[in-house]
């Protein structure tokens, strides 16, 4: 059980909602609502926390970021962008340059995307907040939710992952200022995976939480058939192999790469490779769904298993403190190491 969904489900249990919207609560990245023949995909997403945590802290960075987090969600339903609202909340005595960099970062953010700033709203307050509400339209009745997974799907990924958390370790706790991240929403992928899939939700928060949401509103569990320390990209395994840091901590989260994990049934790999094919892309193979709700992995080689959310609930647990959580992942490691001794 994820503390955030928990949280979310007591937030709006008091709401009403339309008729005219396709996906129940948690079962999306974005918000789908169907207009006549298209459906209408809305999100919103805020760089609040990474703002006043330091983690981010170039204005160009924050307004890149503002428009990748909610393209992003959107790329997750495979929906072609309309452009994004932006909201952008300034501490008095903001200067100038501060906010030009800011908007340069949303604009070159925005190009590469292929998409426009609509409009927003701007407002004075304590701390810097900015934000935005994306809007996408799909143009046909292929829809992809997070919820609709099958037994014996295959379970993919666009690419490797670990890139956000390893920002995050060289950001927060190394103290180091010259590792660039600046990711890409994968909206051409997400828009092949909307086709062929029965799932779909982005890494913005990391694999173990992401993977934690697909096992608990689909009630299945997963079992990768690739090593856990595998599933992190090689140039990032190499950049932290002599940091102590075991690869595998790097898809715990919380800060994750917006890549995009899916499942797509064994009837349609091979259509579904083909098409990704069609735009140079080599999706990664995970393993496959199916079973109890339990996260079956082997690591080193070996054979273990655990219930990821308790992985995804830590960084909370730990009341937001990197270093402690960082601690805590160290321990489950260490676990699982005399796990595999014992065996």
């Amino acid at each position: 059980m994820l503390i955030e969904n928990e949280h979310l489900k007591q937030f709006t249990s008091g709401f009403s909602r339309s008729c005219l919207q396709i996906n129940g609560l948690l079962e999306s990245d974005a918000e789908l609502i169907r207009l006549d023949n298209k459906v209408l995909a809305i999100t919103t997403d805020n760089i609040v926390e990474e703002i006043s945590s330091g983690l981010y802290a170039d204005p160009y960075q924050i307004g890149w970021m503002s428009v990748v987090v909610n393209l992003s969600d959107l790329a997750a339903v495979g929906a072609e962008p309309l452009g994004i609202n932006i909201s952008l909340n300034m501490p008095s005595g903001t200067g100038s340059e501060y906010l030009a960099g800011v908007g340069a970062g949303i604009e070159d953010a925005c190009k590469l995307h292929k998409t426009h700033v609509l409009g927003g709203d701007t407002n004075w307050g304590n701390e810097l907040m900015v934000g935005g509400t994306g809007i996408g339209i799909i143009r046909d009745d292929k829809i992809v939710l997070r919820k609709g997974v099958l037994k014996g799907d295959l379970l993919f990924a666009t690419q490797k992952m670990g890139l956000g958390n390893a920002y995050g370790v060289s950001r927060l706790i190394q103290k180091k200022e010259d590792f660039n991240f600046y990711p890409k929403a994968r909206l051409d992928e997400g828009n092949i995976v909307r086709q062929f899939a029965t799932s779909c939700i982005d890494t913005s928060d990391g694999f173990i939480p992401a993977i934690s949401n697909l096992m608990e509103i689909n009630g299945m569990g997963y079992d990768l058939e690739q090593d856990l320390n595998d599933i992190v990209g090689d140039e990032i395994r190499s950049s932290i192999a002599s940091e102590g840091v075991p690869p595998w901590m790097l898809l715990a989260g919380p800060h994750g790469e917006f890549e995009l994990l899916f499942t797509v049934p064994e009837s349609n790999v091979k259509k579904f490779l083909q098409a990704a094919q069609s735009i140079d892309w080599q999706p990664v193979y995970l393993g496959r769904a199916g079973g109890d709700p339990t996260l079956s992995f082997r690591l080193n080689g070996n054979s273990l298993s655990c219930d990821p959310s308790w992985i995804a609930n830590l960084f909370t647990a730990c009341g937001g403190d990197v270093h402690h959580y960082f601690n805590e992942l160290q321990k489950i490691n260490q676990s699982w190491l005399q796990q595999i001794f014992q065996n």
